[in-house]
């Protein structure tokens, strides 16, 4: 192989790591650290273990139970989907009887913004534990976007052994440097933080919590695809889920006719001016609004907007043009991120290589699960936050600059095996591990309970 090309593995790892992984205090990331959530976690598994044959469910409540936690965004999404789904979790509905769960799951994102949110939490919580000798853990879930610890003012020591904090966003002083030649402009990675002062309130590490699979996505994409989606999928350890698996990355992988070679759902700036005659990037957001935080993904748009329509003998040995496709589809934002919109789950199906970047300033979307559970090849920059499933050449392909963007592009699109070969093995491990089930009982057991 010439080595000018990516490099390409050839074989993968027998054992699968985990999704999540605590942040230990040397600024990385440690797979094995004793702590407290380890241990509650094995008490937790020790409940459902019965002498039966019948598996006990363990009770769950969600805070706060009302429904802009339950409808929108990764409380719908991840925990209600996730708890409703696993076979191993029950959800505790009735508000006024929290009391009989053994674990709470707090939505951060919905609740850090309401500034009673904290003492509402914590005086349910505390008049729990006055109520009971066996004490429920407590899982904080944190999805907003930047890398803050937030934190309740009126948490005590009392609960450190139940208090467990699980964060999207861990990346800090990320940011886009444009302050070299316009040809070396790219995104610094920064460092992940340990969110030490985490120690203060518990005796568990900060864990860092990736996205999941939609599932209201894989339906959609199972609908296309002719698939019936009347049966709801249940874990990976149902044999009618694992045929239906195997039946969608069949379709989509290998009988699929995707006619859009590169995509990449970010619009180039508007009107602008080329960088080499001084043009600025602008970073506009969703919905058009300048945003200063998207100057990356706004570089990898104009850059693919550059290969839309050459002609070169990459594409298949005939010299056939490049057909790219960027900008956003569908409705963007909260509605986007709520619903499912048909065209983009088609443009998503249509596409050999999917691109995707990370805003300038934190690390973590939805479009990356989006693409990988497409059967797509998924071309990424370089995350310091990728769950560690996920290996380079195996079932994910990085790129660490425009050079290296273009010259992968090319070389995947002239090697439709190997191209391929990365997309089934990221579909098959996104939905053999990254489901909403898989995440939530990552969350409490420590692992997906298959």
């Amino acid at each position: 192989m010439d080595s000018s090309y990516p490099h390409i593995s050839t074989s993968s790892s027998s054992s699968v790591p985990l999704l999540l992984r605590p942040l230990d205090d040397t600024n990385g990331i440690t797979s094995q650290q004793p702590n407290a959530r380890q241990q509650l976690q094995q008490q937790l598994l020790r409940k459902i273990q019965s002498s039966s044959q019948q598996t006990t469910r363990l009770k769950v409540f969600i805070f706060p139970l009302h429904l802009p936690s339950l409808i929108f965004g990764e409380g719908k999404h991840f925990m209600l989907d996730g708890v409703l789904r696993s076979s191993h979790l029950e959800l505790i509905w009735n508000i006024s009887n929290p009391n009989s769960a053994d674990v709470w799951l707090a939505n951060f994102r919905i609740g850090y913004r309401p500034k009673h949110w904290c003492h509402v939490l914590m005086d349910k919580f505390q008049k729990n534990n006055n109520e009971k000798n066996n004490l429920p853990a407590l899982f904080l879930l944190d999805w907003s976007d930047h890398p803050i610890l937030n934190s309740c003012p009126n948490w005590t020591t009392s609960i450190s052994n139940q208090l467990h904090y699980l964060k999207r966003s861990i990346v800090i002083n990320r940011d886009f440097n444009e302050t070299t030649s316009f040809l070396n402009w790219w995104v610094e990675l920064g460092s992940i933080d340990t969110f030490s002062d985490w120690s203060t309130y518990s005796a568990s590490p900060v864990y860092n919590l990736p996205y999941a699979v939609r599932s209201d996505l894989v339906s959609t994409m199972e609908q296309i695809v002719g698939m019936n989606t009347t049966t709801a999928t249940t874990d990976s350890s149902d044999t009618n889920s694992k045929n239906k698996n195997n039946s969608y990355i069949q379709n989509v992988v290998h009988f699929r006719d995707r006619p859009i070679d590169v995509a990449h759902f970010w619009p180039s700036p508007p009107n602008h001016i080329p960088l080499e005659q001084g043009g600025r990037l602008q970073g506009v957001d969703r919905g058009g609004k300048l945003h200063n935080n998207a100057k990356l993904r706004d570089l990898v748009s104009m850059v693919l907007d550059g290969l839309n329509n050459t002609s070169t003998t990459t594409t298949g040995g005939g010299g056939e043009k490049i057909h790219v496709r960027t900008g956003l589809v569908g409705k963007a934002g909260d509605k986007g991120r709520n619903g499912v919109e048909m065209e983009y789950a088609q443009q998503l199906l249509d596409t050999k290589i999917i691109v995707v970047a990370q805003k300038d300033h934190w690390e973590g979307h939805y479009r990356l699960m989006e693409a990988l559970v497409s059967g797509a090849c998924v071309l990424s920059d370089v995350m310091l936050s990728i769950p560690p499933i996920y290996q380079d050449g195996i079932d994910i392909v990085f790129y660490n600059s425009r050079d290296d963007l273009v010259r992968k592009i090319l070389y995947y699109l002239d090697h439709p095996v190997q191209r391929k070969a990365i997309a089934q093995r990221g579909l098959e491990i996104t939905l053999q591990r990254c489901r909403s089930w898989h995440l939530m009982e990552e969350v409490i057991f420590g692992k997906p309970m298959y």
